[in-house]
């Protein structure tokens, strides 16, 4: 039977059964909810990208470095991210991504990062090389963190544990040239 076989007053209901269905399907994973990224390469200007992320329960987020020494030392407290939308650096598929204003609430680092944002009980388990294992207090799974550096970015992507996975890729220019460390495509 087709959508123009049914009768007049059954059509709008199946439309709105299809519409609802597909919004449900469309909305974000949990799993995306409760991850961020930032760049706070100048922490006075810190920018997080944040449609992944909303704030935990204090509104605060731990951060990350994706740098061995950031890595080693854990997450770190805290960031408070804004409403305020600005301009990033991220991109994902080749699109800037528009970012919000954050804010270091604790000791603001003495040097720029380039990093994750976290919830307060993150567990970040090292995975070499260039990997992360995320595990954060209510979650059903975890996220893979994979980070590499081609001649002038970093490359992030974060992939569920799900089946089937889902998957995440982002650039950020850091505007100068580093070793690459992302392996030939």
């Amino acid at each position: 039977m087709m959508a123009a076989d049914l009768p007049l007053w059954l059509r709008p209901a199946l439309l709105a059964t299809v519409w609802w269905l597909g919004a449900c399907s469309a909305q974000a994973d949990p799993m995306w909810q409760a991850l961020g990224l930032i760049d706070a390469r100048d922490p006075t200007q810190a920018v997080a990208l944040a449609p992944l992320a909303r704030p935990s329960a204090a509104g605060q987020w731990h951060y990350l470095p994706l740098t061995p020494a950031g890595i080693e030392a854990g997450p770190q407290c805290c960031v408070r991210v804004g409403t305020r939308p600005r301009p990033s650096d991220w991109m994902r598929h080749e699109a800037p991504l528009e970012g919000r204003a954050a804010k270091f609430t604790s000791a603001q680092p003495a040097s720029g990062l380039v990093g994750l944002l976290l919830p307060p009980g993150t567990t970040v388990t090292p995975l070499p090389p260039s990997s992360l294992r995320l595990q954060w207090p209510g979650a059903a799974g975890a996220v893979r963190v994979h980070y590499c550096t081609s001649q002038e970015g970093l490359h992030v992507t974060l992939t569920t544990d799900k089946r089937p996975p889902q998957r995440r890729a982002y650039y950020v220019s850091l505007g100068m040239d580093v070793e690459p460390s992302c392996p030939p495509p």
